[in-house]
């Protein structure tokens, strides 16, 4: 019999498709194709924010900086920046925003603070799942093969466990039998060695998150699909990663492509919720089984 969760959250805890959000300070030298939140101070150097959204006329904030601000060369055209400390921007970049976008002053645009307690929330509750198969890696080869226990249909919520040693050995990842509806995690345990550099294979971007348990610095090369977090590590990029980032901090050249996570986190143990019956009704023992269905 299948379960289907009671409730589903989103990786973006304030429900604002960021593409990027750091707790600390940023330094880049690309791109970020969304949207870019830094809680700390950032230097962007010929770099663009946000080219692939819609223009918004100045209805919708691309680019927050909760401390100062340097950005000589580079270009955020379709919204608006919120810097709450010191600014220095370059005449490049404000030509680039057009006249219906500005760059406004506003320490309170985002609660960082708030954010960093939600996505510790989800990332806790992420590390705390059982898998439901096993990741292989044969003696010198650099494919790790993820392989599920059972058959999963359409809608399954799939999770595998490995750790950076095992992880950073690779460098193609292959998820088999892996419908594309799939929501795949990867709970990456270890503190050494922690790298992303690999080849995906089997599933979407949109559909996988990689949680780095322990990790306080990561590096992220090449050109990895899925989503990041890791909100206790300072990443240093290169290359080119598809979907969302979380982390304590960055500094780069890596490019970050928008593609926002639109698998499930069950929010009865992502979001540590109690299992209250008025909220949830029986609950299922999800940390025993290791997986749920969408299909009831």
């Amino acid at each position: 019999m299948s379960l289907k969760p009671y409730r589903c959250n989103q990786l973006d805890c304030e429900e604002e498709d960021i593409n990027v959000l750091v707790f600390g300070d940023y330094t880049g030298y690309s791109d970020t194709e969304g949207r870019l939140f830094i809680g700390g101070n950032a230097q962007l150097n010929h770099y663009s924010v946000g080219d692939v959204l819609p223009q918004s006329d100045g209805q919708r904030d691309d680019l927050v900086v909760q401390g100062d601000l340097t950005f000589p060369y580079g270009g955020i055209s379709q919204g608006n920046a919120q810097v709450g400390g010191a600014r220095d921007i370059g005449e490049e970049v404000r030509h680039a925003m057009g006249s219906y976008n500005g760059i406004f002053e506003n320490a309170d645009r985002f609660d960082f603070p708030q954010a960093k307690s939600c996505y510790n929330n989800r990332h806790d509750g992420i590390c705390q799942m059982r898998p439901t198969g096993s990741v292989t890696r044969p003696v010198g080869s650099v494919l790790l093969t993820y392989t599920p226990d059972e058959q999963h249909d359409e809608d399954m919520i799939q999770v595998y466990t490995t750790d950076c040693n095992q992880l950073g050995a690779g460098q193609v990842s292959h998820f088999e039998a892996n419908p594309h509806g799939s929501t795949i995690f990867v709970v990456v345990s270890g503190t050494q060695n922690c790298t992303l550099n690999h080849d995906v294979r089997g599933t979407k971007a949109s559909k996988l998150i990689w949680t780095f348990c322990d990790a306080t610095d990561l590096a992220i090369a090449n050109n990895p699909k899925g989503s990041v977090l890791a909100p206790d590590a300072d990443v240093v990029g290169s290359g080119m990663m598809e979907g969302q980032l979380i982390a304590k901090s960055f500094h780069g050249k890596g490019q970050q492509n928008n593609d926002i996570f639109d698998g499930c986190i069950p929010a009865s143990f992502a979001d540590m919720m109690n299992d209250d019956e008025d909220d949830f009704g029986e609950m299922p023992d999800l940390f025993k089984r290791g997986y749920v269905s969408l299909q009831a």
